[in-house]
């Protein structure tokens, strides 16, 4: 039985969590931009892991390691042919091996290699239940399983470290550019003329003690394009103005980040390439990318990169400013990027007020064209109101990632929507048709119970509203627009709303459920729906996982099979 599925949606966190928690054995297997790699699990153990083009048997582990040399390692293993026993037994017979060494060296080996693929946060993953290990890389089991939280704590640590390094690095890179060493470009520090707001995108101004704490503790920049040259070239270029810098490729990618940051109260800045990566085709390019992206957080910076002469983003109210972007042709060679001194000052000067006031905009600030991105909730407005609206979220995701959590995720996320709407419904969605789940409040305008609406049946497609958050993954907030919206309206009460709120709950790459919310009888209008929309995030994360949990725990012997329902 093989079980298929999406790191975006996945982590290998959750993976392994799962697999060690059913105390499953079989083999993991990763693929992704940076890799291909493979994990194999025996009672929910980690046994033996491999990464593609590293070292896949002893000969290749024991060489690489330097106990024994190439020829050494043959002559070794034409004795243990001779006499009949182990490879192993001969090996640790040799000097400077013994079995302590090769148990030690099989040990660093799968914990290199998993550690790696915790780094994988995009790519596909697919687990087939079985017993026993490849005969090819039977030389590598462990004597005993390592645990498999035990090594994602280990990632996690790994992780914090790795970033700080890499900014090291980064340093140590501009410091090898021609240029000098006081005047270096990409210092990573603001120029003095960074230290005012730009004509080209006034950022908020804050009190005097909230910019004192912004100086503390700049935001995190995340940036987002397709052309990796550039996004290094940038990393260098803004280097010293952020607390962190995150280069993505794939916007779905860069967009879990996000989510991250958010759940941790933190307002990142974000920089978008006019022309984004191919994974945002269906929200509708650069322009629905940065409506993703405000739907996140209404107070998040968005900046648009254009290159000279591209398309005019003039009519892109939604981004908080449009930057110039260096050509792909000029930042392909590291060695040049000092030619692109002035462009990187551009940069610097545009986004260092941003980088410091992210934390601290002002409620005004949060007012955007009618249609282009939610309004403040009432009476939690601004910041102050936003962080507490974070704060639940954070409690709700810790209850959806309660392992014991189980079929309660739609009741959870019905009793979190239903901080904000009156009325809140969720639809299962069964082959093009809509089905009733669970409801909180729709009796309150004459609506059914949870009895009555479990038999409402309809085509998924029939309400405009359902149509359209099908067709393009993005929530809605919108007027009826057809007589299939009020049809429904009828079925889910007394009358019609002034506005209403339909979201997907997805499961991998697809909408597995939609939650329905108005605000009837009052019809009050609707307020921000951010926080809502991460939280049903995290519940179409939960509802992966359970699927997965209950797939594992399903799967037994019996012929292979490919399961993706």
């Amino acid at each position: 039985m093989s079980l298929v599925g999406s790191l975006e949606d996945l982590g290998l966190a959750d993976i392994l969590q799962i697999v060690s928690m059913a105390r499953k054995s079989g083999q993991l297997e990763l693929r992704s931009e940076a890799g291909e790699g493979r994990i194999f699990l025996e009672d929910g153990l980690i046994r033996a892991a491999v990464l593609k083009g590293e070292p896949e048997d002893l000969r290749g582990l024991v060489v690489a390691s330097g106990a024994l040399s190439e020829a050494d390692f043959e002559v070794a293993a034409q004795r243990a042919r001779n006499r009949g026993v182990p490879l192993a037994e001969e090996l640790a017979a040799c000097d400077g091996l013994s079995a302590e060494r090769l148990d030690e060296l099989r040990r660093e080996h799968v914990e290199r290699a998993v550690l790696s693929m915790f780094s994988w946060h995009s790519g596909e993953f697919s687990f087939e239940v079985r017993e026993g290990v490849d005969e090819r890389y039977a030389e590598l089991l462990l004597s005993q399983g390592l645990n498999a939280q035990y090594l994602a704590m280990e990632a996690t640590r790994l992780g914090d470290e790795g970033a700080e390094l890499a900014e090291e690095r980064v340093a140590a890179v501009e410091e090898a550019l021609p240029g000098g060493d006081a005047g270096l470009m990409f210092s990573g520090e603001p120029t003095p003329e960074a230290a005012e707001p730009s004509r080209k995108s006034a950022a908020p101004e804050a009190a005097p003690e909230a910019k004192a704490a912004a100086a503390s503790r700049p935001a995190p920049l995340i940036a987002i394009d397709p052309d990796l040259a550039v996004l290094e070239w940038l990393k260098a270029a803004v280097s010293g103005v952020f607390s962190r810098i995150h280069i993505f490729q794939r916007a779905e990618s860069a967009i879990a980040r996000v989510r991250q940051y958010l759940l941790r109260g933190d307002l990142p800045v974000v920089l978008v390439a006019a022309e984004p990566p191919d994974d945002v085709a269906r929200a509708g390019g650069v322009r629905g990318l940065v409506r993703r992206l405000k739907s996140q957080a209404a107070l998040m910076p968005v900046f648009v990169m254009r290159d000279e002469g591209g398309e005019d983003l003039s009519d892109l109210p939604e981004a908080d400013g449009v930057l110039p972007r260096p050509l792909s042709r000029k930042v392909a060679n590291p060695g040049r990027w000092n030619q692109l001194e002035d462009l990187a000052k551009t940069l610097r000067e545009e986004l260092s007020p941003w980088a410091a006031n992210a934390g601290a905009r002002p409620a005004s600030q949060a007012a955007r064209p009618a249609g282009t991105a939610p309004q403040s909730e009432p009476g939690a407005t601004g910041q102050d109101g936003f962080a507490a609206r974070l704060n639940r979220l954070k409690n709700m995701s810790a209850r959806l990632r309660d392992p014991n959590v189980g079929g309660e995720i739609l009741s959870v996320i019905l009793e979190f929507a239903a901080e904000s709407f009156a009325r809140v419904a969720i639809f299962a969605l069964r082959d093009g048709v809509a089905v009733g789940a669970a409801q909180v409040g729709l009796e309150r305008a004459g609506g059914p119970g949870d009895d009555a609406l479990r038999e409402l049946q309809f085509p998924a497609d029939e309400p405009e509203w359902f149509r359209q958050v099908i067709d393009s993954g993005v929530p809605l907030r919108a007027p009826p627009s057809g007589e299939g919206d009020r049809r429904l309206a009828d079925r889910l009460g007394d009358g019609v709303p002034a506005e209403a709120f339909v979201a997907p709950i997805e499961r991998g790459a697809r909408a597995a459920a939609l939650l329905y919310a108005d605000n009837l009888p009052e019809d009050r209008p609707i307020g921000d729906t951010t926080v809502l929309e991460m939280a049903l995030h995290e519940a179409g994360v939960a509802l992966e996982r359970a699927w997965l949990k209950r797939a594992l725990v399903e799967a037994g012997g019996g012929p292979e099979q490919r399961s993706e329902d």
